[in-house]
């Protein structure tokens, strides 16, 4: 076996003719959920059938916004993530609203741990001109967190 189907999800399997096979599983982006997916195994070897379920629930970064400024020209969100090398996107108002900006999870400087991100966006084009009033942030490795109020300044 190379693959496992569930539902609409494949995933390839990495050492299928082991006894121990891998796969790495994605997380999602809103409005999807990382919520836990169940998987049936089954082996057939020398006539004899075993099935196994297997229920995988991933572990998104945990994100934070630090700070998150508006003026005229210049919008900026800073924060921090559990982990690094995740992008991070802001939203206006909601998770569904307008993304205004991304940025790259980079490694926090010691003694602190995790990452950090500083998106900045600097047009007086809509939808930047004027304040979002709230956002939320979405990691590509997962986590979200929001609303945040955004201050004029």
């Amino acid at each position: 076996m190379s693959g496992i189907i569930c539902g609409w999800l494949t995933v390839q399997l990495a050492g299928a003719d082991t006894a121990s096979p891998t796969f790495s599983l994605r997380v999602f982006k809103y409005p999807m959920t990382n919520t836990p997916l169940v998987f049936r195994l089954t082996v057939n070897s020398a006539g004899v059938s075993k099935t196994d379920t297997a229920v995988v629930t991933p572990v998104p970064d945990q994100v934070a916004m630090g700070t998150a400024k508006w003026k005229l020209g210049d919008f900026r969100v800073t924060g921090t993530s559990s982990a690094v090398g995740g992008i991070i996107t802001v939203h206006r108002g909601t998770l569904a609203g307008v993304a205004m900006g991304q940025a790259p999870v980079t490694a926090a400087v010691a003694p602190a741990t995790g990452g950090v991100f500083d998106a900045r966006t600097k047009s007086t084009v809509a939808p930047f001109n004027t304040n979002p009033g709230t956002a939320w942030i979405e990691s590509t490795l997962g986590g979200m967190a929001g609303p945040f109020s955004v201050s004029a300044g």
